[in-house]
């Protein structure tokens, strides 16, 4: 796929293909702190187009462009384009209902920057993008090599790079597009913008890091004892262990060992909505020698959560949930909230 001209991945047009949600993208996983990142964020060369069609054959080859704009925004706020503006509805689709299709006079934002990467990043480990929110979907190239495709707008979306990175200076091309198959099932009463809207990050990770984890907590009926359970995944588990340590404030509650283990609590502090008490959760990643790979620390709650006879509770109490649904914006920044 690397070797496909930019013409031969529009034409796919996986924006409306239905088994197309991605090309390239890593799984998604609980978020991580990882130490060795740099942000992408801040200015980007920028050109819009009223549709898919009227981006340049040779775009990826072009080095300058018409204007300048901020990552993260939306277009729609930063260049006032009387064809292109916000749209805000609540009870009808922004664009005839075809799915999953989506008109022809689909506009794009086309996106470029620069950035470095050292030698020491390239050296061993991995590279990553992470874009944190782009609507309503894009393809992205490094250094004239496609990278991937991703819709879901409101998640994040992270691509191993390590194999198309370059000591020194990269270039980052994004087409970014305001309609795709996934606006069907982003329908919410809201105002609709397009654009990255959200923090793009590069990241280095060692050649051994943690992939994915979860905690669960069980408590038993008298709400006196809980079991703290973790389910964690690393890249290249046979060569690694990790520790699981459980802190209440600064006193250690409770460690072992294993991907797959758990920590035993007696007479817990419970989390609730009136007194959200967190305890501090650290990982940490090593080789058989006590070198660390990766190192993670959460706050986690311990609650029980049930419904009897209709009634929902929260640690046997019963709970009455006064529903939030609103979408932040400002007129100045369209998504982009401060």
């Amino acid at each position: 796929m690397a070797m496909m001209t930019m013409i031969d991945v529009l034409e796919r047009k996986d924006w409306e293909n239905p088994v197309v949600s991605n090309w390239n993208r890593l799984p998604m996983h609980t978020p991580m702190d990882f130490l060795e990142k740099q942000s992408l964020n801040g200015l980007w060369n920028f050109d819009h187009f009223s549709r898919i069609s009227d981006v340049p054959k040779n775009w990826l080859e072009l080095t300058e462009s018409k204007t300048e704009t901020i990552v993260p925004s939306n277009w729609q706020i930063e260049f006032k384009d009387k064809s292109d503006v916000p749209i805000y509805t609540n009870v009808t689709y922004p664009i005839p209902i075809k799915p999953p299709y989506v008109p022809e006079a689909n506009p794009v934002g086309a996106y470029s920057r620069y950035f470095d990467i050292t030698k020491e990043w390239l050296e061993s480990g991995h590279v990553h993008f992470t874009f944190e929110g782009v609507g309503s979907a894009f393809h992205f190239w490094l250094n004239g090599e496609y990278g991937g495709y991703s819709e879901d707008s409101r998640l994040p979306a992270e691509f191993d790079i390590t194999n198309l990175a370059k000591e020194g200076e990269n270039c980052l091309k994004v087409l970014v597009f305001r309609w795709s198959k996934g606006t069907y099932f982003e329908d919410q009463d809201m105002w609709r913008m397009s654009g990255i809207f959200r923090s793009v990050n590069l990241q280095w990770l060692p050649d051994n890091y943690l992939l994915d984890f979860s905690i669960k907590t069980d408590l038993d009926e008298d709400l006196d004892f809980a079991n703290v359970k973790l389910q964690a995944y690393a890249k290249n588990m046979d060569d690694a262990c990790l520790e699981f340590k459980l802190y209440d404030d600064e006193q250690l509650i409770g460690e072992c060992h294993g991907f797959d283990s758990e920590i035993g609590v007696v007479n817990p502090k419970l989390w609730s909505d009136e007194i959200p008490y967190l305890y501090r959760l650290e990982l940490t990643l090593m080789d058989r020698s006590g070198a660390v790979f990766h190192k993670e620390t959460k706050k986690i709650g311990i609650r029980k959560i049930a419904i009897e006879k209709g009634q929902l509770k929260i640690n046997g109490k019963t709970l009455l949930v006064r529903g939030v649904n609103k979408h932040e914006f400002t007129p100045e920044h369209g998504y982009v909230v401060s």
